[in-house]
């Protein structure tokens, strides 16, 4: 089998060899193949549709991890990041799209840096500011 040049390329892959068989089938094949791969495994259609007729809202995987994980401490945690600039994108990322909706930040500074080694717990940077201008330039920050 030619291997794929991309992601797009590798989806039509799957694609063409999964249209020839009906919904359930496709399903299950692909349920079969994260299984494979170690993938987590997606929430059953039929339990998003009880959601979606219940809350008036689908239940999506990133929906549903989200959920678990409460803190800034346990997403740090999850993450394990192994320097100060991947500490600065995982701070930054659980504000934009981990922390509790009313909480959520588009932009950190220095002082949220600073706070989340508090609370994760990790060494107090001398030069906070820094460490977000290293991880802006080396690309893990807009």
């Amino acid at each position: 089998m030619k291997k794929p040049t991309d992601d797009f390329e590798a989806a039509r892959i799957i694609i063409t060899a999964l249209e020839s068989f009906g919904p359930e089938d496709q399903e299950r094949i692909i349920r079969w193949a994260r299984e494979k791969l170690g993938l987590t495994p997606a929430p059953p259609i039929a339990a998003q549709e009880k959601v979606a007729k219940f809350t008036g809202q689908v239940a999506t995987p990133a929906t549903t991890q989200t959920q678990a994980i409460k803190n800034l401490s346990s997403f740090v945690k999850e993450k394990n990041p192994q320097n100060d600039v991947q500490f600065a994108a995982t701070v930054a990322y659980f504000h934009r799209f981990e922390a509790a909706p009313d909480k959520r930040k588009t932009e950190i500074n220095a002082d949220d840096l600073q706070d989340a080694t508090r609370l994760a717990p990790r060494k107090r940077f001398k030069y906070p500011g820094q460490t977000l201008r290293n991880a802006h330039n080396l690309g893990l920050l807009d």
